[in-house]
């Protein structure tokens, strides 16, 4: 089903974590045992009252994608394109129910230096606590040609 190694390869390194409440473990999750990926990861603080995700860390491939940089932004406040609303929607669906979620999705962003057309896959993981909270979740973002994604976006919930 992925469409790219490095979002298999991200699938496999979190599905040998060790786990919380059935999830991988947020202190086991480490960026350097994944240095080759970290650029296309995105780590999300999950904020309660209001939901909202806030942006931990954000690689430098996914600043470039997306022309800005998001550190210690609110996701509601991130433009991401059309699909922001629904791509929001899929982190809460991935908190709520438990679950990696992945998407693929199709980008249009105009920014002030340029029109942006691509695709991105994305592999959403929600990362559990001691206590099986879920205050973080980490995402791997994949570029890919714009017109991927088939009627512009895709998502199916996993299991790990």
């Amino acid at each position: 089903m992925f469409q790219s190694a490095s979002v298999a390869t991200f699938f496999d390194y979190v599905a040998a974590l060790p786990r919380a409440g059935g999830l991988p473990r947020y202190d086991s999750f480490d960026l350097m045992a994944q240095y080759q990926s970290a650029p296309y990861i995105v780590v999300l603080d999950v904020l309660r009252n209001p939901d909202q995700f806030r942006v931990r860390f954000s690689g430098t491939k996914v600043v470039e994608m997306f022309d800005h940089e998001t550190t210690g932004q609110v996701m509601d406040d991130v433009d991401t394109g059309a699909w922001k609303f629904k791509l929001i929607d899929v982190y809460h669906q991935a908190t709520r129910d438990r679950l990696p979620q992945w998407t693929i999705a199709d980008v249009v962003l105009d920014t002030p230096r340029t029109k942006r057309l691509f695709s991105y896959e994305r592999l959403i993981i929600p990362l559990a606590e001691d206590d099986h909270q879920i205050l973080h979740v980490a995402a791997l973002i994949q570029r890919h040609e714009y017109g991927t994604a088939k009627g512009g976006f895709d998502h199916k919930s996993l299991s790990i």
